[in-house]
């Protein structure tokens, strides 16, 4: 099915906790607010579900994950990036969720200038990539080439 409209209606926790509830029938209860606690909760849950390998949660998973890598190898291709790190509340889906990631770009997306992009977890806390992106923005635009 394509799609088109902002990343964060298909990839936000927000979206995916959404779908989880009307697709996969599952009763997560979520806010439509950045750093909702219940957020947190029902991800925590959905994790669970999806590391157990829930037939419905996994079908899901795999929709959002293809959204996911759709933006990705957009931004990739874009900026010619080597790395991205994937950071945030969505990593408690764990390791097996980057995986799932890396082997989606690896057999569905080919990257026209980067080759191979790594893909990795991000350690870093919100307000230290914020000022990195920040720092990294007014660099390109005050550079002098």
């Amino acid at each position: 099915m394509l799609q088109s409209g902002c990343l964060e209606a298909y990839c936000s926790v927000n979206a995916l906790l959404r779908d989880l509830n009307e697709q996969a029938g599952v009763e997560l209860p979520y806010e439509d607010v950045w750093g909702s606690e219940v957020n947190a909760e029902s991800l925590a849950k959905a994790a669970g579900l999806y590391q157990a390998g829930d037939p419905g949660v996994r079908k899901v998973m795999g929709e959002y994950i293809f959204n996911l890598c759709c933006g990705l190898f957009s931004i990739a291709n874009l900026f010619d990036v080597r790395a991205i790190h994937i950071g945030g509340r969505i990593m408690a889906l764990g390791e097996h969720f980057l995986d799932e990631v890396r082997k989606t770009l690896a057999e569905q997306f080919r990257f026209v200038k980067s080759g191979e992009v790594v893909i990795e977890q991000s350690h870093s806390g919100y307000e230290t990539i914020r000022q990195a992106a920040v720092r990294t923005a007014m660099d390109l635009v005050f550079s002098s080439h």
